[in-house]
């Protein structure tokens, strides 16, 4: 008898992915720390990039009706420009530049000494000026370590993204499990959107620069 080997199927997990897309910190209009439910379809975004995925699954995401998404979302389109994930994953790895990583502590004021005020001359408290109250200031310090520049502008194709947009795309694009997606929105300083499976991915491009950009 002939065994055939069966493929197995790629399971997603929605919120680790929705998640790569949301703010780190909420804004003081919305809250964006968390992915999110408007007009039949799942949203993620931190202001700069955005998935999108039709309703179509049971997943637990708070119901927003503000602001109206779909009115950022491109209303003009081009022909699909196919981009190769694999390729365009390895072009990344060679080509983004490495920079001296720094790590952030929380070191004690030295101008208030830790308390988080200073006296002044008429003997009144204020908040320090120099940590705003708290008491202690973020210091970044060198670890030694190369990293990958987030800050890097490549340009592929006829886009032009930061090394971290690039990045959280692929990454995307893996826990999506497709290895081909295609540009249908996007030309020069226009946000660009990405097709992948079912899902839909703004992201906002790069102005402004210059020859800083990194030929992909």
């Amino acid at each position: 008898t002939i065994k055939l080997n069966k493929m197995k199927k790629h399971t997603i997990n929605y919120t680790q992915l929705f998640n790569l897309f949301c703010e780190k910190e909420a804004s003081w209009n919305y809250n964006f720390e968390t992915p999110f439910k408007q007009d039949g379809f799942y949203y993620a975004t931190d202001r700069h990039s955005l998935i999108s995925m039709p309703d179509k699954s049971e997943l637990d995401f708070k119901e927003l009706d503000k602001p109206n998404i779909e009115a950022i979302l491109p209303t003009e389109f081009h022909p699909p420009i196919e981009i190769d994930i694999k390729e365009l994953k390895q072009k990344l790895i060679e080509k983004t530049p490495l920079v001296d990583e720094k790590k952030e502590e929380d070191k004690k004021c030295k101008e208030c000494d830790g308390d988080g005020y200073l006296e002044c001359d008429l003997g009144h408290e204020h908040d320090c000026h120099k940590c705003d109250g708290e008491g202690t200031v973020v210091c970044k310090e060198l670890t030694g370590n190369k990293i990958p520049d987030k800050e890097a502008v490549f340009k592929y194709r006829d886009f032009y993204l930061k090394q971290f947009e690039l990045d959280r795309l692929v990454k995307a694009c893996e826990m999506i499990g497709v290895n081909k997606i295609h540009k249908v929105a996007g030309i020069g300083t226009r946000s660009l959107y990405f097709k992948a499976g079912d899902f839909y991915i703004l992201v906002m491009a790069c102005v402004n620069v210059g020859d800083r950009a990194i030929e992909l």
